[in-house]
């Protein structure tokens, strides 16, 4: 865990045979940019992810969160906050997937449209914060 590092870079080279048994994840408070790595996903005793990437900023950042690979994260994460960054765009159908989930917390990403049906399929979730978002019913 690193809140508040003074972190600034990419999550690019995220080498996950370099934390076997990694539970949680928290970069939050740094200035991180780029890309959430697909290589997360290796990460198989994730429970937690924290990337509260308040000062975000990508060429692509829009793009982003609706370009979450099918089984990026489907098999990780009790908690997945993705707050306070620009990825913006709409909310992917795949997260829907994410049926281990009991926490999601998406509020403040500029995100737009509605809520994708398929995350009716997330009957573990208990918490789940949209806030400061522009979303539609």
């Amino acid at each position: 865990m690193l809140p508040g590092a003074g972190l600034i870079g990419t999550l690019v080279a995220l080498n996950p045979t370099a934390f076997p048994v990694l539970t949680n994840l928290n970069l939050s408070g740094n200035r991180l940019a780029g890309a959430i790595p697909t290589t997360i996903s290796n990460l198989s005793s994730l429970l937690l992810v924290l990337l509260d990437l308040a000062t975000r900023s990508s060429p692509h950042a829009e793009q982003q969160l609706s370009q979450v690979r099918e089984n990026q994260y489907h098999k990780l994460s009790q908690v997945l906050v993705l707050s306070n960054n620009s990825l913006g765009g709409s909310i992917p159908s795949l997260l829907g997937r994410l049926w281990k989930l009991q926490q999601l917390d998406l509020h403040a990403m500029r995100l737009v449209s509605r809520l994708p049906l398929e995350m009716g399929h997330m009957t573990s979730l208990h918490i789940l914060d949209l806030s400061l978002n522009n979303l539609t019913s």
